[in-house]
This record gives structure tokens, sequence and C-alpha cells, in this order.
């Protein structure tokens, strides 16, 4: 992170002294990196063999360096954040999140409540059942 910091301070120094401009660089680094706690990311994926194949489960051997506002979650209580594809080209799906131009394959949205919901059932942490 702090390479990437001084290469944008760098990058700038040299394009305003190109131009003849001044540059005063503020960098935001409140957001922190998110963190998956292991044991809930176990739990998950098996949960999730329930709706999905494990074929269609990706883990990602190296971590995305994305500061998420999400991280202040799992600073409080043990969190997961994972992605969910939707990734389509054929709808014109080949933006990531955050970009201007990222349009969601909506197809995908009822299989992630899915996920959830089935998880947070198993846990316990969603009961279903009126017991009154």
């Amino acid at each position: 992170r702090k390479i990437i910091l001084d290469e944008v301070r760098e990058i700038t120094k040299g394009v305003c002294f190109a131009f003849g401009a001044e540059f005063k660089v503020k960098i935001n680094q409140q957001l922190s990196f998110t963190i998956n706690d292991k044991n809930i990311v176990k739990d998950f994926i098996e949960k999730s063999k329930q709706i999905i194949n494990r074929e269609n489960i990706e883990i990602l051997e190296r971590p995305y360096m994305y500061g998420e506002d999400f991280s202040y979650y799992g600073q409080y209580i043990p969190a997961m954040m994972f992605f969910l594809g939707t990734f389509n080209p054929e709808k014109g799906c080949i933006h990531p999140p955050h970009s201007s131009k990222f349009i969601i394959d909506d197809a995908v949205l009822p299989l992630g409540a899915a996920l959830i919901a089935n998880y947070c059932i198993n846990r316990g942490l969603i009961n279903l059942i009126n017991d009154n």
C-alpha cells in the first residue's frame, strides 16, 4: 500500500512539474482491508454446497487489496465478504463494481440471496418456525 501511495505522489509531482502546476496530494487511508474470518468462510462453503456444486465455488488464493467499508464490520465481529459471479459478457456485464459502467446480471441475485439465507438458517441466525 505504501509503495502505491508513494507512486501516486511521484506521478502527480512529475505531471504537475511538466505543466508548471502546483499540487497537494491528500489520500484518505481510513479504509482498512477486508479480512475474512476463516471459520466463517469454511462454514459458509460447506453450507453453500446444499445449493450449488463445489466446482462453482472459487477460492481466491491471492487476496484482493480492496479497501472496502465492509472491512469495518470485521473489526468488531467475525465477518466474511464474498463475490457473487455477475460477469456476463452476453448481457454487457463486464465492468467491476464501483465502476460508473457497472451493470449487474440481476439473474444471479436470487442465488446470492439464497446462499446468505441458507447460511443464516443453518447457523440458527434466522428462525423460520414461529414457536408461539
